[in-house]
């Protein structure tokens, strides 16, 4: 949010932003449970974005800061001072202004980003390989039901007991391009 962020990217001369601060870390937590309470399968990933286009700032209408606006920023000797602001502002009247947030010259557009993988854990090595569940992976059954969504699942058993987290995939591959712009 706003009041973590602000007193991280705008520096003093000398100084360098470091915008690794800026990131957006999606958690999730997802299972599929039959209604008597066995767990069948699960799975935690993470989504992290970085340099997003966005973030929480109550102060503005809306609550969304645009991190492109800080680079137009000033207060006294402090400024952000970083790569990230190159090029994307210009003065208008006197004034620094920044490029809108979904331009697509902007840093912040979200398209260096990975998924972190963490658990995933299946206990469902007497099958049945289909399941229906609600749209929260509960009250999973082996026949369709009224609003019911089908979920596949491995006829295996990997729950170990522990723990064990995945690789990241997707933290050195550049998912921008010519004309890719926030929200992307």
């Amino acid at each position: 949010d706003a009041s973590c962020l602000l007193p991280r990217v705008l520096v003093s001369s000398g100084q360098q932003t470091d915008f690794n601060n800026l990131h957006e870390s999606w958690e999730t937590s997802n299972e599929v449970r039959t209604a008597d309470g066995k767990r069948i399968a699960f799975f935690n990933p993470y989504f992290q974005v970085f340099r997003p286009s966005r973030y929480y700032d109550p102060a503005v209408v809306g609550v969304v800061g645009r991190p492109v606006a800080l680079c137009a920023i000033t207060s006294g000797d402090l400024k952000v001072r970083s790569n990230e602001c190159s090029g994307m502002t210009t003065t208008v009247a006197g004034a620094l202004v920044a490029l809108d947030y979904d331009d697509a010259l902007s840093s912040f557009n979200g398209v260096h980003r990975q998924i972190d993988i963490n658990d995933n854990v299946v206990s469902n090595s007497d099958g049945p390989a289909v399941w229906y569940s609600d749209p929260f992976g509960q009250k999973a059954r082996t026949t369709p039901f009224t609003g019911s969504i089908r979920q596949f699942v491995s006829t295996i058993n990997n729950d170990y007991g522990v723990g064990v987290n995945g690789p990241v995939i997707g933290g050195d591959r550049n998912y921008g391009g010519k004309g890719v712009r926030a929200p992307n």
